[in-house]
């Protein structure tokens, strides 16, 4: 591939806060995109004028409404509207290093991957920050197989051949977890090249409101994710999040808490840990309920 076309996709619901620092990060790239699109997933905030502020520096950015509010269906949006050989996709609460492009393509253009993921680490530096990163790179080590990461993919710092996206778009009744539900899809015929030193820079959630929404919600769509492929023998037999739906581990979480802190010896990774793990349970709890 020589001299790909790159364009790189980011939706934005409300990114009034982070935004600006993200496309400064994005205009200063020693290798920039083609096209930069931004997918206003209808939002309530400054966004747009934000978008505008920034088009008036770069004619690179596009401006892209969606009024359907969801991850799954603003990702399409993007992909449908793109015009690169290859997709980047990032985030609105992201900040990408100045080599971030340059990095993030070269298997694809070098060693013909259709997918190169890569890692993240922490902007805020809290409690809740620090340990969500713990628990990202714990989960990066457990899915590493050599050079690639089975049964997950972030969409906040990833690179596709654009042929091989546009035949496999996200689900757009998906508001969360869309690239869970990916990754499951494609998980048979697709490796994920990893690449853990091409790290974005990530506002994570950062406060207990703001942490446990986070992790209801991802299980509330975990739940609708689990719905769609119950029935569809081996595809979540090795997906994390769903080894442990059994009945027993709900009742015995009490002393799952204990267990843990009884190994870590660290009562606040044992909150974090309880925290997160009571969040999602609830949440799945919630989406299997409310069909």
């Amino acid at each position: 591939m020589k001299n790909p076309k790159i364009s790189l996709i980011i939706p934005v619901y409300n990114g009034g806060e982070t935004l600006s620092k993200c496309l400064n990060s994005i205009l200063n790239q020693s290798t920039p995109p083609e096209e930069i699109i931004l997918i206003d997933n209808n939002s309530t905030d400054n966004t747009k004028r934000i978008i505008q502020f920034f088009q008036k520096k770069s004619e690179k950015i596009r401006y892209v409404f969606e009024k359907q509010r969801g991850r799954g269906i603003a990702r399409n949006t993007g992909i449908k509207a793109s015009k690169g050989d290859i997709i980047l996709m990032t985030d609105s609460d992201c900040v990408a290093p100045k080599n971030w492009v340059q990095e993030i393509i070269k298997p694809i253009i070098e060693e013909g991957e259709s997918v190169v993921m890569g890692s993240e680490y922490d902007l805020i530096n809290n409690f809740w920050t620090r340990n969500y990163q713990k628990q990202v790179f714990k989960m990066y080590n457990d899915l590493v197989n050599g050079r690639y990461i089975e049964n997950y993919l972030d969409t906040k710092n990833v690179a596709f051949k654009s042929k091989f996206i546009k035949k496999n778009l996200f689900d757009s009744s998906l508001k969360n977890c869309e690239d869970l539900e990916w990754s499951i899809r494609t998980n048979k015929t697709l490796k994920i090249r990893f690449l853990p030193e091409v790290k974005i820079k990530h506002y994570h959630k950062s406060s207990f409101s703001k942490f446990t929404k986070l992790f209801f919600d991802r299980g509330f769509w975990t739940a609708k994710i689990f719905l769609k492929y119950k029935n569809k023998e081996g595809r979540l037999n090795t997906k994390p999040g769903f080894k442990n739906l059994k009945l027993k581990n709900y009742l015995l979480l009490a002393l799952w808490i204990i267990h843990e802190y009884l190994k870590i010896g660290e009562i606040g990774r044992v909150f974090y840990m309880s925290t997160a793990e009571i969040s999602w349970r609830l949440g799945f709890l919630y989406g299997l309920l409310k069909k």
